[in-house]
């Protein structure tokens, strides 16, 4: 019997059944003969391993044996094979650009954390350690080159002691907005590249 002989006999027998799924069932029958027939059967071998139409009718229509759902399930396996391969095959192309959108993610980190940390602390200890030292040489600023010098640099004095309590309030702002953004930036990252959808 020929593959196109034993399909309409298929179809004839199940047309009790909802179009759609005489579709898929044909469907499903017609690339298991193929796949026979790949793996070395002539075609008319093939057909005849399906065993008889009535039969193949009967448990379809029985429901003992639906072909319908099985179909599906190869066709995954085809595809999670063809996954496995891309990948092995793409280790060349893929890990690099892994490599390198980490690196991209922790220069982010790294500037971020810069901005946001260290610069308002470099801040902090400048603007203090200049104020502190004009407030040490006022006095000798006042015996020297007289009152409004020395009223002058005291002045200044406060003026960086005023930013150094500035700075220091937003450092401890931004090092806690700079910990929480760093942080969430890591865990969206990863969960991008290694969570589910």
């Amino acid at each position: 019997m020929k593959k196109a002989e034993f399909l309409a006999q298929l179809r004839g027998r199940l047309n009790q059944l909802p179009p759609r799924d005489v579709e898929k069932t044909l469907e499903y029958y017609s690339e298991m003969i193929d796949d026979y027939i790949e793996s070395g059967y002539s075609p008319d071998a093939a057909v005849a391993k399906m065993g008889s139409v009535d039969g193949i009718a009967a448990q379809i229509l029985a429901g003992a044996r639906n072909p319908v759902y099985e179909a599906p399930a190869v066709k995954k396996q085809k595809k999670s094979n063809l996954v496995i391969w891309l990948l092995i095959l793409g280790f060349p192309v893929w890990l690099p650009l892994l490599i390198t959108a980490f690196s991209v993610l922790l220069t982010l980190a790294i500037v971020v954390g810069v901005l946001a940390i260290v610069l308002p602390w470099s801040l902090v200890v400048s603007f203090g350690a200049s104020a502190l030292a004009l407030l040490i040489v006022t006095p000798i600023i006042l015996t020297g080159e007289g009152i409004a010098a020395a009223v002058l640099v005291l002045g200044t004095a406060l003026v960086l002691a005023a930013l150094c309590i500035f700075c220091l309030w937003a450092g401890l702002h931004l090092t806690k907005l700079g910990a929480k953004g760093i942080g969430a930036m890591f865990k969206g990252s990863f969960k991008l590249l290694f969570g589910r959808r």
